[in-house]
């Protein structure tokens, strides 16, 4: 008999509670704190309030159409250019409650169920319990309101739907997609788990991948959608988690080391994929989060909290051995904001704006 079988069924229960409970409190201690590296989350609840003004037509507008409010100062010559689905979620956050705090908890509160749905498709209780330890998460999703957890709820919801063969998990891909684009690394797999299932239901899923794209079609008819992204040097090139490991520009306010760490653990991830799919002869399981890792470190534009997204990509990996050491190593991707939870020192936000973010913490002027 195994020490854990000889723990009782309540304690057992009790002692992987435990953590859980300690990491909430950590998080939700988090969402009462002012963000110090980002200014995300006022920005999109300010687009989310100005919705109820102007409607589908939001994106034709740039936050200085919105003076005197306090949002209007930030990045204020550049269009929204989050998909519709974001723009709805911060819609219906602020008409419910406009703040930075309620806009925190309810992205923690995600957190809380991406790490339920983890559990219900790995039963693994140690997965779910890194990912809701996830450093990334703890500091850009509760900490500082980076918005990647809706995002990885509907992967995680697509999937579950696809692990159950039901075509409404191709609706819930078009959600992730228009949440936060990348996600759209995932429609090989699951073109390739549609194939291999008894009842090969193509006009179905397509039907509902195309009913899952009507927010963004509407958002279209309506005004510029999304169409400024491709606009000759509108986007910055500030790719802070790019392989430029001697390009310290990039990287002023990051804590030290933070180049080398996510460079490492990118190569990692990115060498024990490629070796598993030689391994295996699969690509498509590997595609997903493999080339997300590849395509944001070398994109023109990326931040560290895209990478919340990596562990859910991990769950398409079929082999159990592979996936678990693919997790870990993604996990290895927070670190950084490990350093950044122990000493909050250095930040990016200047004084000024901090002082606007803690002005609008409970209510957003």
């Amino acid at each position: 008999m195994t020490l854990p079988h000889l723990i009782p069924l309540p304690l057992r229960r009790f002692l992987w509670a435990l953590p859980f409970v300690a990491i909430g409190a950590v998080r939700l201690v988090y969402c009462f704190h002012v963000p110090l590296s980002t200014t995300d989350i006022l920005r999109n609840l300010g687009y989310g309030k100005e919705f109820w003004h102007y409607g589908l037509k939001i994106y034709d507008l740039c936050p200085e159409d919105f003076s005197p409010a306090s949002y209007s100062v930030l990045w204020s010559a550049h269009f929204y250019t989050y998909p519709a689905i974001t723009l709805f979620f911060f819609a219906l956050l602020a008409k419910i409650w406009p703040s930075i705090f309620f806009g925190k908890l309810v992205l923690t509160v995600l957190a809380a169920l991406n790490s339920l749905s983890i559990y219900r498709i790995t039963n693994n209780r140690w997965f779910a319990w890194l990912y809701w330890a996830f450093p990334e998460g703890i500091w850009f999703g509760s900490h500082e309101g980076q918005f990647e957890e809706l995002a990885v709820f509907w992967v995680l919801m697509s999937l579950l739907a696809l692990k159950k063969n039901r075509p409404m998990a191709y609706v819930y891909l078009a959600f992730a997609i228009q949440t936060k684009l990348f996600p759209v690394f995932l429609l090989p797999y699951f073109i390739q788990q549609t194939y291999r299932s008894v009842e090969k239901h193509y006009a179905v899923s397509l039907g509902w991948f195309t009913v899952g794209f009507i927010p963004s079609l509407l958002c279209f008819m309506q005004s510029q959608y999304l169409t400024p992204i491709f606009y000759s040097g509108y986007v910055p090139d500030a790719n802070a988690v790019s392989w430029a490991l001697l390009e310290f520009k990039l990287f002023p306010l990051n804590p030290f080391g933070f180049m080398f760490i996510h460079t490492a653990v990118g190569a990692a991830f990115l060498g024990c994929s490629f070796y598993f799919m030689w391994k295996s002869k699969r690509m498509v399981p590997y595609f997903a989060s493999m080339f997300f890792v590849f395509f944001v470190k070398n994109n023109k534009i990326a931040q560290p909290w895209y990478f919340i997204l990596v562990p859910s990509l991990c769950l398409t990996v079929e082999d159990e051995k592979h996936r678990r050491i693919l997790f870990y190593i993604a996990i290895g991707f927070g670190l950084c904001s490990l350093i950044r939870m122990v000493y909050p020192v250095r930040h990016n936000n200047y004084p000024e704006i901090i002082y606007l973010l803690y002005k609008n913490m409970f209510w957003i002027q």
